[in-house]
């Protein structure tokens, strides 16, 4: 990366940081979408209900807490509208009603 790349570079961060600090509701969207990259998810909901049926991932599900399950979400590529503002039951239901209804589960066993 040339010199000048670098300069244009941290100028445009240093730029950033001082506009989320002034708005922090966008800091903490960034925070949001930059955080599920950087965490493991919990588990693979496609798994757990290809191999326990919908009662043991609700159950699985259930112990997680909010932030946990939007990872999830997040990293699963699951359809939500407004993740962030979603609550816990809420949550739930989209994970299961989503690895119910794909054929994911059965594309990875057809794999096996």
């Amino acid at each position: 990366m040339s010199e000048k790349a670098v300069e244009v570079a941290q100028s445009l961060l240093q730029e950033l940081i001082e506009i989320l600090g002034e708005k922090p509701a966008l800091a903490k969207r960034l925070v949001d979408a930059i955080e599920f990259r950087l965490v493991a998810s919990p588990l693979d909901p496609f798994v757990v209900y290809r191999q326990g049926g919908k009662a043991s991932l609700q159950q699985k599900l259930s112990r997680l807490n909010v932030d946990a399950l939007r990872v999830l979400v997040r990293q699963h590529e699951i359809p939500c509208k407004d993740v962030g503002k979603r609550r816990k039951p809420d949550l739930i239901q989209v994970i299961v009603d989503y690895a119910g209804n794909t054929d994911i589960g059965a594309t990875a066993e057809a794999a096996e």
